[in-house]
């Protein structure tokens, strides 16, 4: 048999091997993600579930396009809820239904036992099971394909040798229920996808996949419209040619006639573009009692920080703030933006301490606090 010119027998021992152990932490990683999104995943169905029998924001009043203002505006989801049961023909549904998805129990589960339930009800049908597995695998796969997101951001951006780093978005994963206080929507998931895939291509100089993440990203949540600006100190430092502006201005146009056009079409429902806070806020953020609240937001009775607590808000702030010239100057940036963007959002239209709405600020956050932990045994590492 011929061999190629330079190739060893006895090196293929140790190619099989290193592939050998490349597949096997590549599975162990891929079981860790999968259960770190489960987990989290169901403890947010436990706590608020698909929020059935609200019918200002309900599973069944998105669907059909009659929930209020905004948040009929997020209709990624829904719609594609909607589609794909449209392709089991009508007649087919209710075996569909009882022979490929009865046996996960997923009404047992969840259905209308939610620890914080609506006061309402919700007809569960053929059409509305399909709809809402279909809406439970979306928010599954969107935080899979975060942690896995961020994971490839925090390998090109913060190079480690240190074999934890392939881990790190398990405890993003895992701290991720802290911001659960007042409920998560079912578009809560598939945004912090968008922000990641989107930092990713911007990232990669892949601009051109803009042109269907970010239109994607403001059918899932109006507010996205904002992420030219929130990662306004990448695109200025990395699009260079002319290829790359046209796609940022083309993705722009698209997602603004998702806006616009998304807009129109629910003008006549119930509510506002927001929902103002600012005065009850300030009277809940004034009193010193806020700054020291717990929660059982994992388990009954098991209490964490919650909100803005000083334990919480403190070991943040010392991983992201110690040492703070070390990190990379694109993360302090990113940081910033987000933080100038995110933090009067949050104080004028968001409920008290509903975390969830910081969202913007949990990507750059993350990276941050993975540069520091990756950093923390040689704090005198240059930064990039």
């Amino acid at each position: 048999m011929p061999r190629l010119p330079g190739y060893r027998h006895a090196h293929l021992p140790a190619r099989v091997h290193a592939i050998a152990r490349h597949l096997s932490r590549e599975v162990l990683i891929f079981l860790l993600f999968i259960a770190a999104s489960a987990m989290t995943l169901n403890i947010f169905m436990q706590a608020r579930g698909l929020e059935e029998g609200q019918p200002r924001f309900g599973l069944a009043s998105m669907l059909d396009g009659s929930a209020d203002q905004p948040f009929v505006k997020r209709q990624l989801l829904p719609r594609l809820a909607n589609f794909l049961t449209e392709l089991v023909p009508a007649n087919e549904r209710d075996a569909f239904v009882q022979y490929h998805l009865d046996k996960y129990h997923l009404k047992d589960a969840y259905f209308g036992r939610a620890r914080l339930p609506n006061a309402g009800q919700e007809t569960w049908s053929a059409d509305y099971a399909l709809k809402y597995h279909l809406i439970y695998f979306f928010m599954f796969a969107s935080l899979l394909g975060t942690l896995y997101l961020l994971r490839a951001l925090g390998h090109d951006l913060i190079p480690s040798d240190n074999p934890l780093a392939p881990v790190l978005p398990v405890f993003f994963a895992l701290l991720l229920p802290l911001s659960y206080l007042h409920g998560n929507f079912l578009y809560d998931f598939s945004e912090l996808f968008f922000f990641s895939a989107l930092l990713f291509a911007a990232f990669k100089g892949s601009y051109i996949w803009w042109l269907v993440l970010l239109p994607l990203a403001v059918l899932n949540k109006e507010t996205a419209i904002l992420v030219p600006l929130l990662y306004a100190p990448l695109l200025y430092s990395n699009c260079r040619s002319w290829a790359q502006r046209s796609a940022i201005l083309g993705s722009l146009v698209l997602a603004g006639g998702v806006f616009w056009g998304i807009g129109q079409e629910y003008a006549s429902n119930p509510g506002s573009d927001t929902q103002w806070h600012l005065f009850g806020n300030l009277a809940f953020w004034t009193q010193p009692a806020s700054y020291f609240l717990w929660a059982d937001l994992y388990a009954p009775l098991i209490p964490v920080p919650r909100g803005f607590n000083l334990l919480l808000i403190g070991a943040f702030s010392l991983l992201v703030f110690h040492n703070w010239r070390a990190h990379p100057l694109v993360l302090r940036r990113l940081f910033w933006a987000a933080l100038l963007i995110n933090l009067p959002l949050f104080f004028l239209f968001t409920y008290r301490d509903e975390m969830r709405n910081l969202s913007m600020l949990f990507i750059p956050t993350y990276l941050l606090a993975t540069h520091a932990l990756l950093l923390y045994p040689n704090p005198k590492t240059p930064s990039a």
